[in-house]
């Protein structure tokens, strides 16, 4: 059981790995304060290397719950294996450990009938921190698939032979 939100997916493109970097650095910029600002804005920032990469959605606004795509490339046979395992930014993960920890310790020592607002207040950061994950989870797999989304078309119309894709 995972406490903490966490999402994880796969994806097998028919690219080298080269060109899957290529396309992630095509849509990635570096975690700079003025990137954006005089160059046009990318989909993601983060860091790309040459089978890693760590990067999130380049949101103008702020949110705890933003994702961090922790991805790896891996060769096969019929391109690329591309894995992503979405979570929380680790000081986000880090501050939520340690206050629910310091809270649910006491909880245990005062008892169920003496719980402080501090509780109650570190419940609802948990709640929202947790469904600001899952929102923006959401639209953090989409813009990731979206860039390679033709790639995507292609091998959906290849694993299903004798189907007529034209309307």
């Amino acid at each position: 059981m995972k406490l903490l939100p966490y999402d994880k997916f796969e994806l097998t493109v028919k690219l080298p790995a080269w060109e899957v970097q290529k396309r992630l650095l095509e849509n990635v910029s570096e975690r700079k304060f003025f990137s954006g600002m005089f160059d046009e804005p990318k989909s993601f920032k983060g860091k790309i290397e040459e089978t890693t990469f760590k990067i999130y959605r380049n949101i103008w606004y702020r949110n705890s719950g933003l994702p961090v795509l922790h991805g790896n490339l891996e060769e096969c046979e019929s391109g690329t294996k591309i894995t992503v395992i979405m979570k929380l930014h680790g000081l986000v993960q880090l501050i939520l450990v340690v206050f629910c920890g310091f809270e649910i310790k006491s909880l245990i020592e005062e008892g169920i009938k003496n719980y402080s607002f501090e509780f109650v207040f570190v419940l609802v950061v948990a709640v929202i921190i947790f469904g600001g994950f899952w929102f923006e989870n959401r639209l953090s797999k989409s813009a990731f698939l979206e860039l390679f989304k033709d790639e995507i078309i292609v091998a959906n119309q290849e694993d299903a032979p004798g189907q007529n894709t034209a309307r």
